[in-house]
This record gives structure tokens, sequence and C-alpha cells, in this order.
């Protein structure tokens, strides 16, 4: 049987590894500035992919950012220990470059929409790796694209770290206007596979 068909007995059990498997399904109604992600059973999974859709911000412009927590959502991180890098540009041709920052309180632009319009709303698709691992520093990547407040489309790839070995079991998304709210629809997965 090739490897990559194989099934592993780990432990006395079997599983198939690279499975991907919904953790939770869920909305952000546009009542709140954020949204936490509990229970998101870093244990296991060694990576997590959560997807985006119909995003958007109501009460103006903002950033979607991301905080990560090691009580379970109680609180957040907000030491200056993210690191984060990106590339960014829009249809027009008239936006476009790279940005990084380093020892940030939060990864920026985690999900890209920066538009408070719910007819130009935005998606994105990032992984999360290391989350429930000490030995290891959590990383993220992100692809995302998304319709501007200026009526052109924006896209967006970027990564980031944070420079802490500590579990992370929980995470939330949030607007940057801490007087805005965040809108959407979110799918959060775990990619099956054992946490080294």
């Amino acid at each position: 049987m090739p490897l990559g068909a194989a099934r592993f007995g780990l432990g006395g059990g079997v599983i198939d590894l690279g499975q991907l498997e919904l953790i939770t399904n869920t909305t952000a109604d546009g009542s709140s500035n954020g949204i936490t992600f509990t229970n998101i059973k870093e244990d296991e999974y060694a990576v997590h992919l959560l997807v985006g859709t119909e995003l958007t911000n109501v009460g103006g412009n903002s950033h979607m950012n991301c905080r990560l927590s090691t009580d379970g959502g109680s609180s957040f991180v907000t030491s200056s220990s993210y690191d984060k890098a990106a590339q960014y540009g829009n249809s027009a041709n008239n936006d476009k470059g790279s940005s990084r920052y380093q020892n940030d309180t939060d990864w920026e632009y985690f999900f890209s929409s920066d538009n408070s319009s719910t007819s130009a709303t935005g998606g994105s698709y990032v992984f999360l790796y290391n989350l429930g691992n000490t030995r290891y520093s959590s990383f993220t990547g992100m692809s995302a694209v998304n319709n501007g407040n200026n009526s052109t489309t924006y896209y967006v790839y970027q990564s980031g770290i944070i420079q802490l070995g500590q579990i992370h079991n929980a995470f939330k998304i949030f607007a940057s206007n801490s007087s805005h709210e965040v809108k959407g629809k979110f799918q959060l997965y775990g990619i099956r596979g054992v946490p080294t």
C-alpha cells in the first residue's frame, strides 16, 4: 500500500492522517467587536484551517485582527510577541507593496476586509500551526481577497509567528477599532494528525 494511502495505528488506534474535519461553523452577526473560538481541539490537531466568507465590518472601516489565548479565551496574549509580514495589492494596480512588523500586540489584517459595506465583502483562508505544542512557536499563513473601501479588489498574503512556546487553546478575531463590529461566516477545521 502506498505510504500516502496508509492508515497508521498510533497508541493502538487507527486514524487517517491529513483528513480535514469540521470543528465549528459559526456566524458573527455584526453586534460585537469580535468573535472568540474556544474548544478548538488543539490537542488533537497540529494544523487548523479557518475559513471566512461574507466578511465585513459594521460601524466603519476596520481591520480584522487576531489574538491568541492560553487560558481558553478568558484573556488574550497582548504582549509584544507577534511578528508578521505581508504582500498586498489591488485590482487598480495603484496600491501595492509589502509590510512587516515585529513585536506587535496582535496579527493585523488577519482577515482581509477593511470595508463597512455589506455589499462589498471579503473572504480569507487562514492556516494555524502548532497551537497545542509547547516545543515550537505557533505560526500562521493567510491568503485573502476583499472589496476595499475605494471600490477595488484587494488581495493579501501574510505569514506570522508568535515567539512563545505555549499552548494556545483559543483565539479571537476582532475589529481594530473598538467601536466597530465584525460580521461574517466562519468555519474552523482541524487537519487530522498528532501534534509532535
